[in-house]
């Protein structure tokens, strides 16, 4: 049997709001970086493709690494901290 959080019913405050965003925010650029330095020395070092090349693919590639494992990892933390049993 599930047992509901005790702040399940606790009224959600702008400071709640503003402090989700700001965990998405650095989340996507902290993983953005990552990614794109990531993807960068694969294609370059690993795979030896051109340097322009291998910059244009990091940058493409690396905000949606970013947002997606950064994001969600930030954002799990956030969750973590906001609805632990106290």
């Amino acid at each position: 049997m599930a047992v509901a959080s005790p702040h399940v019913d606790a009224p959600v405050t702008d400071e709640d709001d503003r402090s989700y965003l700001w965990a998405v925010g650095r989340g996507f650029a902290i993983g953005t970086v990552i990614w794109a330095a990531l993807i960068f020395v694969i294609m370059y070092v690993v795979a030896g493709i051109e340097l322009d090349m291998s910059i244009k693919w990091a940058l493409w590639i690396g905000p949606w690494g970013g947002l997606f494992l950064g994001g969600t990892f930030t954002v799990g933390m956030w969750s973590a901290k906001h609805h632990a049993d106290d």
